[in-house]
């Protein structure tokens, strides 16, 4: 005996006691009924069968010898015989029945055992088939729920009894039933073979669920067949999915608002994928039409071909990433600008696999900086038109200086002719002044007609002294007439520039109006100083310093704005045209004060060596 042996006992000791009252009750009925050893032997044989199925072993076997002797004994003749004496008679009645006593009570333990065991496993499957986070249910071949599990009818909110004996097209959204009804159908048609489809089923509050329905028609037996099927809830996932197609979609639809596609190419095959945007760029159907590199490739414009593919295999060898603008050629043979941007992807190990990137589409944004440019360009001529529109009184008085002079050497030249000996050393002194002033005057009209030009910007190598000195010619009558006094501190040879020499003028121009304007009302020294020299880092810069009223300090960074301006009848257009000028030479305008008082701009341009 192992475990509690006390307790073993005492069970044994219970079963035995009645056990033993049980056998003594029915051998003494047939005994005085008069049944026979026999049929009481039977009697008690079923009885010792009986009381197995609730004892133990040990118990069985010890009644069944206590049956065998009380049977010996009450039924032998005369009634008190020697027990081993009978015993010995008849050792096939001894043997036969305590060896089918046992027989019969081991086996009886063993089915016992089975169906113990029978009965947990059913428990334990049930347990499974209630609380699987699946639903499962039965349905005949009428359509009709005949079980379903606890988890799959709470799953839908109700109870197991409100779902048997209800048809089965009742917890499917009635749009869907057609679907689930054809694939009962078929799985009917198909005996054996499983089905699985997805459908909408509805919650007893009218929520709708996504299940996955699994099913199979079987037939056990000689019973009616039945559809298994089980179903299990997708609703997160189709959610999930749902969330994704929405997101593709928003992109999709950003990616066509902004013209801006995505690819991506897998480096080890070669192979290219594409956005719709992105085949739409290149001029094509995205529901015809794949792109590949080759594609790609051919379709950039001739003359960016050997500057694309630089690009490209230095960022594939680098494995960095790189962006570009170039132009490609769609098949109906229109040209578009295109922004591109790479990033590398890399896998386990560091190593490249894949590259990703963008491809915006920036014709629009480029014809309208060119528009912008073109309008800026026109607007500055109108600026400068303006500006000589202010300085007339001062270039006729410029033009009239020279004039007046050659007239005044002509008439000189007369004299000397009507003398009755020709002086003709003057006569030809006073022809060659004539000639001078004449060119002075023509120079003056030809820098004021060159301002009024309109035209692309002419660029053309010069030296940025000319250009001052030139300026300052052209403005020297206007700045005598308020007083202003112009110095010009120029650099010996400085490098030259590549620029435009109008619109350098123009700059020169509205920088020292700007400082004449600021001393109009300034007492004392009225000076603008004009520096060129070279900076550190080896361009040129140019300074234009006033005594003036100096920079408001709470305007001073919207000096540049366009339309920005402190003078009571001013455009605020001089100062914006003026740094959109430099820029567009590579260079910076900005302002300082100046001390002890006044403004001073400054400006640089890159040399033509850099």
């Amino acid at each position: 005996m192992t475990g509690d042996w006390p307790s073993q006992l005492r069970r044994i000791a219970a079963e035995c006691l009645f056990g033993g009252v049980v056998l003594a009750v029915l051998i003494f009925a047939g005994f005085r009924l008069g049944l026979g050893v026999a049929a009481t032997g039977f009697i008690c044989l079923t009885a010792l069968v009986l009381l197995s199925l609730r004892g133990s072993l040990t118990s069985s076997v010890l009644l069944s010898a206590a049956a065998v002797a009380a049977l010996a004994y009450i039924f032998s003749k005369p009634i008190v015989v020697d027990l081993k004496a009978y015993i010995t008679r008849d050792v096939a009645l001894a043997i036969a029945f305590p060896l089918t006593t046992l027989i019969v009570t081991w086996l009886v333990k063993g089915v016992r055992k089975r169906a113990a065991a029978l009965s947990e496993s059913e428990h334990h499957w049930r347990a499974i088939f209630e609380q699987t986070p699946t639903m499962y249910f039965l349905i005949d071949a009428n359509g009709t729920v005949q079980s379903v599990n606890g988890f799959g009818a709470a799953q839908l909110g109700y109870a197991v009894s409100e779902l048997a004996g209800q048809p089965v097209m009742g917890i499917f959204l009635e749009a869907d039933r057609s679907l689930v009804q054809d694939n009962l159908t078929l799985c009917a048609q198909t005996p054996g073979q499983s089905r699985v489809w997805e459908a909408r089923k509805i919650h007893k509050d009218g929520a709708v669920l996504w299940a996955r329905v699994n099913a199979k028609f079987v037939r056990w037996g000689a019973s009616e067949p039945i559809f298994l099927v089980s179903s299990e809830d997708i609703t997160q996932r189709k959610e999930a999915e749902e969330a994704v197609r929405r997101s593709e979609a928003y992109l999709q639809e950003a990616q066509r608002l902004g013209h801006i596609g995505s690819w991506a190419q897998d480096l080890s095959t070669g192979v290219m994928t594409a956005s719709p945007e992105m085949v739409r760029i290149f001029g094509r159907d995205p529901a015809k039409d794949l792109l590949n590199v080759t594609l790609t490739r051919e379709s950039v414009h001739p003359d960016d071909q050997a500057f694309t593919n630089q690009v490209v295999e230095r960022g594939a060898k680098s494995g960095a990433d790189f962006e570009f603008e170039h132009r490609i050629v769609r098949p109906d043979g229109t040209i578009r600008h295109v922004h591109s941007v790479a990033h590398p992807v890399f896998g386990e190990g560091g190593a490249l696999v894949e590259y990703t990137g963008t491809v915006m589409d920036v014709t629009d944004h480029k014809q309208s900086e060119e528009a912008l440019r073109q309008a800026y360009t026109d607007l500055a001529r109108v600026n400068r038109i303006t500006t000589i529109g202010e300085l007339t009184a001062s270039l006729a008085h410029e033009v009239n200086q020279p004039i007046a002079a050659a007239v005044a050497n002509a008439n000189a030249c007369l004299r000397w002719l009507a003398a009755d000996t020709p002086d003709l050393e003057e006569v030809r002194a006073a022809a060659e002044a004539i000639v001078r002033n004449g060119a002075r005057a023509a120079e003056i009209i030809g820098r004021t007609r060159r301002l009024f030009e309109k035209g692309a910007p002419q660029r053309e190598p010069l030296e940025i002294d000319d250009v001052v000195r030139e300026t300052v010619l052209l403005l020297g009558s206007e700045a005598s007439r308020y007083a202003v006094s112009i110095r010009t501190f120029l650099a010996a040879g400085a490098p030259e520039l590549v620029a435009d020499r109008v619109q350098l003028q123009q700059v020169l121009m509205n920088l020292i109006l700007n400082g004449i304007e600021a001393m109009r009302e300034v007492e004392g020294r009225r000076e603008i100083a004009i520096r060129s020299q070279i900076a550190d880092d080896k361009q040129i810069m140019v300074s234009v310093s006033d005594t003036g009223v100096g920079l408001p300090p709470e305007q001073a960074e919207r000096l540049f704005d366009t339309f920005f301006t402190t003078k009571p009848n001013g455009t605020g257009m001089g100062l914006s045209i003026s740094r959109s000028i430099i820029s567009a030479h590579g260079g910076k305008l900005w302002a300082e004060p100046n001390e002890p008082r006044g403004a001073v701009f400054r400006f640089t341009l890159p040399t033509a060596a850099i």
